[in-house]
């Protein structure tokens, strides 16, 4: 978990470690979109990326956060928007225009 506005992150230390990497490169996806959108943009950030993901509510953000973390690194599995035994999801979901977005947020820019 992390805390929008803020530079902590937060990772349950009772999951296997390679579940571990996985969810902290998501969570920094997240302080990514925070850093792009400001402490104070979370709403402006929920509407905009909901509407490149086709969203609602704050799911924008959890697919956009699971994107981001591809583009963190190669050894990210998919935590929300796919098990990991569904990896094809990931290349569907975050391909075209909402890839781009995350490219944008992982190299500082907003979508």
């Amino acid at each position: 978990m992390m805390w929008w506005g803020r530079d902590d992150l937060a990772v349950r230390i009772d999951i296997p470690e390679s579940t571990t990497k996985s969810i902290a490169l998501h969570e920094c996806g997240h302080m990514l979109q925070a850093k792009v959108y400001g402490p104070y943009g979370k709403g402006t950030a929920v509407s905009r990326i909901g509407v490149i993901y086709g969203a609602h509510g704050t799911s924008g953000l959890e697919q956009n956060a699971d994107c981001i973390s591809v583009y963190l690194s190669p050894h990210a599995q998919p935590s929300n928007i796919g098990a990991a035994s569904q990896a094809s999801l990931w290349s569907v979901r975050c391909g075209g225009y909402k890839g781009e977005a995350a490219k944008s947020i992982a190299a500082g820019k907003r979508p």
